[in-house]
């Protein structure tokens, strides 16, 4: 994913002389690729779920809903629908298995750079603790709330971060050290330079459309006001009768709710803790100078 680190970390295994420039753009086309494949599956899928059941997907979002009601309700009324589900299920492990892959390799590439202990054990120890200690983590949402921790982690304690993570990156890239003097290192280990397209994005284009991103995702937030929450309210017909919504507008059986105030803290926590890191590194890194200036020296 963006800003995970991900591909930085598994590009610091190639050699030096690797044409990152190429890498770059594969990767980018195979990732579209997927994305616009998925999409004919995923809709056409829950086409097929319309047309058979005359309920409408409009209100349908991602999520486990997706995933576990509405697209398997549809593998099911297809034929040979246990062999599709079993394909179907089969293949969400094998992405998360892949995302685990990723994200596992980006920490433990920035833990052994930065803690050389690390590099003394072997790396297999290392993983499978790090995979006990993740596993552990996640527990609670095995639990009957745990599908709330999961809302709340995915939905409002990654997007800005991650945004205002990439910000700084493009900015310290472009700008700190240079969208040139990095063109430059790219020229000494494969030969050429990027394009010119590659320093109009690095320097204007990527940190513009990154500000346009973060500063719509506040103005859409101050719109909708108080932060709101998919609250599961089962799938008893009775229950939503109750709560006066009608049958066909609600498919995935959750209605929309406020965050308790603790809860609001805690998201603001989370994000403050991914993006506080940034100064507080810079701190660290030059601690030193800061000691000196504070001494007068």
């Amino acid at each position: 994913g963006i800003s995970f680190g991900s591909v930085i970390a598994y590009s610091s295994y190639n050699k030096r002389t690797n044409d990152c420039i190429k890498d770059g753009i594969v990767v980018t086309l195979i990732n579209c690729g997927t994305s616009i494949f998925g999409g004919f599956v995923i809709f056409s899928l829950l086409g097929y779920r319309a047309h058979k059941t005359n309920v409408s997907f409009e209100n349908l979002k991602s999520g486990p809903g997706l995933a576990f009601i509405a697209i398997t309700d549809a593998i099911s009324a297809m034929g040979a629908g246990p062999l599709w589900s079993i394909l179907f299920f089969f293949m969400l492990f094998l992405l998360g298995l892949d995302s685990q892959f990723g994200m596992l390799e980006s920490l433990l590439t920035s833990m052994r750079d930065e803690i050389p202990i690390l590099n003394k054990i072997r790396k297999e120890i290392v993983s499978a603790t790090m995979c006990l200690l993740l596993a552990l983590a996640a527990i609670p949402m095995a639990f009957s709330g745990g599908l709330y921790i999961l809302d709340l982690l995915d939905n409002w304690s990654l997007s800005y971060p991650l945004l205002i993570i990439a910000l700084f990156e493009v900015i310290a890239v472009g700008w700190v050290y240079g969208g040139s003097r990095f063109s430059l290192d790219i020229k000494d280990m494969i030969g050429y330079e990027p394009p010119m397209y590659f320093k109009i994005c690095w320097m204007f284009v990527c940190p513009a459309v990154i500000i346009v991103l973060i500063l719509s995702g506040i103005v859409l937030s101050a719109i909708e006001g108080y932060p709101l929450y998919d609250k599961f309210v089962g799938c008893d017909n009775s229950t939503l009768l109750d709560l006066g919504l009608p049958l066909e507008a609600n498919d995935s059986w959750v209605v929309k709710d406020t965050f308790p105030g603790f809860l609001v803290a805690v998201i603001v926590l989370f994000n403050m803790a991914s993006t506080l890191t940034i100064p507080g590194y810079m701190l660290y890194y030059y601690r030193g100078k800061i000691s000196a200036v504070l001494r007068g020296q």
